[in-house]
């Protein structure tokens, strides 16, 4: 009788065992640390000049997106080489965001990948935070959930990320969270910056090997059939 009321005592407790490590558990693999970023403050736009930061897991509707900046502060030493490239300044580090089916890695997704271009630095031209300049390319994707739609960002939205960004003097960029059209499920998201990239002719650009900066998961759902 005794065995038998153990037995019962360990079912009971079987389905347990671990829940509390599950709580703590990532959504996904994170980013692994770097030498090269220090903080990184990643935000989401809202309506009428308000952010708000993005969750490590994120959800919208099929054919839909939104605008994302982050500020990325350099960290005070960082690599001159990487791979025998030179390291250049991190006003000058290009930045993109790439978003692949979880399970796969980012190696196996060659049209996902959106650009992320940059606000001028506070400490540089142009003088004054009314003239940032961006660039003003962006992905092919993008159009295909509604970017067209959405006012491009022409400075930092909130006062308050303006107000950091004339602090700490640290490049910002944006860029648009999405993925292509009709597509749903689960996507992990890379945030990533290119610390070797650079012009190696007149006509030829490398970006050379990639630092991940950020890694979520954008879940993106079924449109809510009509009642």
């Amino acid at each position: 009788m005794r065995a038998f009321a153990l037995l019962l005592f360990v079912i009971a407790i079987a389905p347990c065992s671990g829940c509390g490590s599950s709580l703590d558990r990532p959504v996904v693999t994170p980013a692994p640390p770097n030498d090269f970023v220090k903080t990184l403050v990643i935000e989401r736009v809202q309506e009428k000049d308000k952010v708000a930061p993005i969750e490590d897991e994120t959800e919208i509707t099929v054919n839909t997106g939104f605008l994302v900046q982050f500020e990325m502060i350099p960290g005070e030493t960082i690599p001159t080489e990487i791979q025998s490239r030179k390291v250049l300044h991190p006003d000058k580090w290009p930045a993109d965001v790439v978003f692949f089916p979880r399970g796969a890695t980012s190696a196996d997704v060659t049209d996902l990948k959106g650009c992320c271009p940059i606000f001028m630095r506070a400490s540089g031209p142009p003088k004054t935070e009314t003239d940032i300049m961006i660039n003003s390319w962006h992905s092919a994707f993008w159009s295909d959930c509604g970017f067209s739609e959405k006012v491009v960002l022409k400075k930092i939205a909130s006062e308050a990320s303006r107000t950091r960004w004339k602090k700490n003097k640290a490049p910002w960029f944006w860029t648009y969270f999405c993925v292509g059209k009709d597509q749903v499920g689960e996507f992990v998201y890379e945030i990533r910056v290119y610390p070797t990239a650079a012009w190696k002719s007149t006509v030829r650009f490398e970006l050379g090997e990639p630092v991940v900066l950020k890694r979520g998961l954008l879940r993106v759902v079924p449109a809510s059939l009509p009642k």
